[in-house]
């Protein structure tokens, strides 16, 4: 058994992967520093913040050690029925080395879906790759994006009639959790998703 913990749970999406910010964040995403939900509430705990750190550093001394504990914890998330994860509930990719290992882990995991969330994706050292590039039980949504499967973030009162379809249910507190929706955050059929700034 390791020491170490790589997935965390949430009561809203389940269980996800999350990495520190602003350290694994691109600069230019304009929530950086100015209302990301993930840098205030819960995520600024000690805790939280530690533990997300602790991960961090794990990947940055120990690659291979990483992504072993990230299958392990997979592994006993799967025993337990656990069927779909969110990938960066907090923090973004700290490297192009990250992304390799990682889609040969969501791989190995066919039965399991996976919801990527990244503004960093098909930006710099990241432009190179497609969103399809990934496995086909992963679903890349690029934050902020203009085109292809992406999310995006509104004030409520910036919200048009005609939107309220793409947007997620638990921001508005009409539903509680992911599953209510039927996790249409993890599907690639769903271009769109629109997030309520909370």
């Amino acid at each position: 058994m390791s020491k170490y913990k790589i997935l965390s749970s949430n009561s809203k999406t389940g269980v996800s992967l999350n990495l520190p910010t602003p350290e694994t964040c691109d600069d230019r995403c304009p929530f950086n520093g100015n209302g990301c939900y993930a840098q205030k509430g819960r995520f600024v705990f000690h805790a939280v913040k530690d533990a997300g750190l602790r991960r961090l550093r794990l990947f940055e001394e120990s690659p291979d050690l990483f992504f072993d504990v990230l299958e392990q914890d997979l592994a006993k998330a799967r025993r337990k029925g656990v069927t779909h994860i969110r990938i960066f509930g907090s923090g973004d990719f700290p490297s192009i080395g990250f992304v390799t290992k990682l889609k040969f882990s969501l791989w190995m995991f066919p039965s399991m879906r996976f919801w990527i969330s990244s503004f960093k994706w098909g930006k710099g050292i990241f432009s190179a790759l497609p969103d399809d590039w990934w496995p086909t039980n992963t679903t890349l949504r690029r934050s902020l994006a203009t085109s292809g499967v992406r999310s995006r973030v509104l004030e409520k009162k910036d919200i048009k009639e005609g939107q309220l379809s793409k947007v997620c249910p638990a921001t508005l507190k009409v539903l509680s959790t992911c599953e209510e929706c039927g996790h249409r955050c993890w599907s690639r059929k769903v271009k769109e998703v629109i997030y309520v700034k909370h």
